[in-house]
């Protein structure tokens, strides 16, 4: 028997270790991508887009480290009545390990971004922030540290925060005062 020669079957376990073996991989190369604070994405993402994100979310990122900015987060409650410090907490995560757990997608042929005015939304307590396409991306070209101020608006939204109240406008400039835009 020659070392090519495979015995009846081996070649069924051969794809199951290799299958095993990408998985992990792609494990990997998320736990990566978070360590280095790439978002995971979902679904298609334009790659003028998806950079734009990666950009902001650097940005955001780097606003975290800074105690002011980490100080946002006590400023608003969930709806129940818990501080979104609490519910990190609960969470046993801190801001910038919760932030890059969210995932990213990009919404703009959904309903919400129709309207010219919203950039990306998500939804109280949920792990997927939706941008609004190309929109974000000039925003993100235009005015970086905004796009990161908006990642940051709906990292709140994603540990449980509402939305009127308090009123948008009022979370994303207390977002710009707290971390320093």
């Amino acid at each position: 028997m020659d070392a090519f020669t495979f015995r009846r079957g081996s070649s069924a376990r051969v794809a199951w270790r290799v299958a095993a073996f990408l998985a992990a991989l792609g494990a990997l190369s998320r736990d990566a991508q978070a360590s280095e604070g790439v978002p995971e994405f979902v679904g298609r993402v334009d790659p003028v887009v998806k950079a734009a994100v990666i950009r902001a979310f650097a940005i955001a990122l780097e606003r975290l480290g800074r105690e002011r900015c980490l100080q946002v987060f006590s400023e608003f409650n969930d709806g129940a009545g818990r501080s979104l410090t609490a519910n990190l907490e609960a969470l046993n995560l801190t801001a910038t390990s919760q932030l890059t757990s969210i995932r990213v997608a990009d919404g703009a042929h959904e309903k919400t971004c129709s309207d010219p005015g919203v950039l990306a939304y998500t939804h109280p307590g949920a792990s997927t922030i939706y941008v609004c396409g190309h929109r974000f991306a000039s925003l993100a070209r235009a005015n970086p540290r905004l796009a990161a101020a908006l990642i940051l608006h709906e990292q709140l939204h994603s540990l449980g925060l509402g939305e009127n109240p308090p009123e948008s406008q009022q979370i994303t400039a207390s977002v710009l005062r707290g971390c320093g835009y």
